[in-house]
């Protein structure tokens, strides 16, 4: 008792892992880390237009079978519900607004 960051029945618990068991999405939710590309890999800026959403999901609610939670995924434009939860970044989102996995 008394070492911070210890739970006795499962070791050492880092934040990343207390934040992502915060929260549970319901119903057909996902929820979301955005990445956003400024660029092309050889450099060429996009236009805001044609940028992509491409996301990664954290987590997923129990009624989406499709798609799992570490899942890289592309995204309608202007589909999602951002949050932030101790200073990061994060989105919902629908799973009929996913329009693609990335395998």
């Amino acid at each position: 008792m008394g070492r911070k960051g210890y739970n006795g029945r499962i070791g050492y618990v880092t934040p990343e892992a207390t934040r992502e068991k915060m929260i549970k999405p319901l119903n057909s939710n996902l929820l979301i880390q955005l990445k956003k590309e400024e660029k092309t890999k050889s450099g060429i800026i996009l236009a805001e237009e044609k940028r992509f959403d491409e996301a990664l999901v954290v987590a997923v609610a129990p009624e989406v079978k499709a798609i799992k939670k570490g899942d890289t995924i592309f995204l309608k434009d202007y589909s999602t519900d951002e949050i932030e939860i101790e200073g990061k970044k994060l989105c919902f989102v629908k799973e009929e607004n996913v329009l693609a996995i990335k395998k």
